[in-house]
């Protein structure tokens, strides 16, 4: 598994971090792991930690995800990603999540993306 799905239980978020190279179906994966996670643990706040990444999806994979992320069993969730050194990547999902109404913001410091993320 290319990627940790963890809570952080004291600031009461999702913990995303992949690392080297995600496929589609990984990104699939994660993202059905978080909405068990919000079903279960009642938790809507996710920190995606992209810094461990090597290589950025495709775009056509970024889109999709974003796609998927933008419906409904998504709804309501607010997503902070930490980009790692591509910042292509980050910035497209942002956008086309954004542009479906997704509450997404890309960060750099993670402080920054952790202050928006529970505010």
């Amino acid at each position: 598994m290319p990627y940790d799905l963890s809570i952080d239980r004291t600031r009461r978020y999702i913990l995303v971090r992949p690392l080297g190279t995600l496929s589609e179906s990984d990104i699939a994966e994660a993202l059905e792991g978080i909405l068990v996670i919000r079903r279960e643990e009642k938790l809507d706040r996710i920190l995606c930690d992209q810094r461990a990444m090597e290589v950025a999806p495709d775009t056509l994979v970024i889109f999709e995800a974003a796609r998927t992320f933008s419906l409904g069993p998504f709804r309501g969730m607010r997503l902070a990603i930490l980009r790692a050194t591509m910042p292509a990547g980050p910035h497209f999902f942002e956008t086309a999540a954004r542009n479906r109404m997704a509450d997404v913001r890309v960060f750099d410091d993670e402080e920054k993306a952790r202050t928006w993320l529970l505010s």
